[in-house]
């Protein structure tokens, strides 16, 4: 197997600019992320974990909380490169003949 540079770099650079977008928003990252996803097109449920009912509360919040469209676009571009280098393989790691996406 050819060894291929994953996207580390890139990942951790879109989790910094996504936790400076939450913070100047007043919220956290994991809230943000959650209610981000909430609100995408296609999505009808989503898996949190929890270590404790504080983190299960904090989490639930995301069900009552709604971020500006200005945020929500921010955070998608935050992560745009990242998905475009990803193209249609989700695993950055193998080519494309052994690929999980069909």
């Amino acid at each position: 197997m050819e060894w291929k540079v994953g996207l580390e770099k890139e990942t951790f650079d879109a989790i910094a600019k996504m936790n400076w977008i939450a913070k100047s928003a007043g919220t956290t990252l994991t809230l943000a992320s959650l209610t981000w996803l909430m609100e995408q097109d296609g999505v009808s449920s989503i898996l949190m974990g929890a270590r404790s009912p504080k983190q299960l509360t904090d989490n639930l919040a995301c069900l009552e909380t709604q971020l500006e469209p200005v945020v929500m676009r921010l955070l998608c571009d935050a992560g745009y490169s990242i998905l475009m280098s990803l193209g249609p393989n989700l695993d950055p790691y193998e080519g494309e003949p052994t690929s999980r996406i069909c």
